[in-house]
């Protein structure tokens, strides 16, 4: 997270792990830009006003490209392996890039050349997370 911090001066929505180490949260509170999403939250509706996701390999980086918001992945190990590969693979230009290198310029791109209502075009997975999504909205207002 310190990284991503480093590489944009956007808001940043933070999905926190529930076991969050408080010194840890402590420490990336001291930045401004962070918006906590709380375990529980749903998800697909911070995405949806996000320009780009950081994501590590997982449901999230799933709800990400199927509801259109470029993505940068970021593994738990830092490293591709078999299943992150055929990720990328498979979703190719939804995924801004990967790891740690490039980071800074890649996610400053997407700030600059994607609004939060541009979006690839979804499929069927995609329309129903992004009305669910939508419905969950509208429930909370």
């Amino acid at each position: 997270v310190e990284r991503v911090i480093d590489a944009t001066s956007e808001p940043l929505r933070v999905v926190a792990p529930r076991n969050l180490d408080s010194a840890c949260r402590s420490r990336l509170e001291q930045s401004r830009q962070i918006i906590w999403v709380e375990p529980g939250t749903n998800v697909a509706t911070a995405l949806l006003d996000s320009r780009a996701a950081v994501c590590a390999f997982g449901i999230s980086a799933y709800e990400a490209v199927e509801l259109g918001v470029p993505l940068w992945l970021l593994t738990h190990s830092g490293e591709r392996d078999g299943d992150s590969s055929r990720f990328i693979d498979f979703f190719g230009p939804r995924v801004l890039g990967f790891g740690l290198d490039g980071i800074t310029g890649g996610l400053q791109r997407a700030a600059a050349e994607t609004s939060s209502r541009e979006r690839y075009g979804l499929g069927g997975l995609g329309t129903n997370l992004l009305n669910w999504a939508r419905k969950e909205v509208q429930d909370e207002t």
